[in-house]
């Protein structure tokens, strides 16, 4: 199994997709964490287990607004064929504004304090490399900024 995880937000705190492979033997997990800050700080990345997963995982921190062919590793820090392209209108860190969120106090803070936003705009997270006929699941994680103008949870 293959799977990918990605913390993203597009006008909301999103942090999250995995994808499954079924039919190979054991689940591969790719994890990754958004920490884009417009600001200029880079906010933390996740480490452990969300959801899935398990205490020693590993995750892609990613700290730009946009990229390309942005290549990916597994959990045990192994290389993976998958790459990612994605683009949004910027990047969020609620501690680098005097902010908190309500995973502080929680082994998810990393994956929930920053993320990504679309500024208003549709944007794209295009995954290659996967196996070709193979079945995935998608699993995001997510909260909603409630505080935030014409958000909704």
């Amino acid at each position: 199994m293959v799977a990918v995880v990605l913390a993203f937000a597009m006008g909301a705190f999103l942090a999250g997709i995995i994808f499954f492979s079924a039919g190979l033997l054991h689940a591969q997990l790719i994890n990754v964490d958004f920490n884009r800050n417009d600001g200029g700080s880079t906010g933390p990345t996740m480490s452990g287990a969300a959801v899935l997963g398990t205490a020693g995982d590993q995750w892609n921190g990613i700290s730009v607004a946009s990229g390309s062919g942005i290549s990916l590793f597994y959990t045990n820090g192994s290389a993976s064929t998958v790459k990612m392209t994605f683009t949004a209108g910027g990047g969020y860190d609620a501690k680098a504004y005097g902010g908190s969120t309500p995973f502080a106090s929680t082994s998810y803070n990393g994956l929930m304090e920053d993320y990504l936003y679309n500024g208003n705009v549709p944007q794209t997270i295009t995954l290659s490399g996967l196996a070709t006929n193979a079945t995935y699941n998608l699993v995001l994680y997510n909260a909603a900024d409630a505080g935030g103008g014409g958000r909704e949870q």
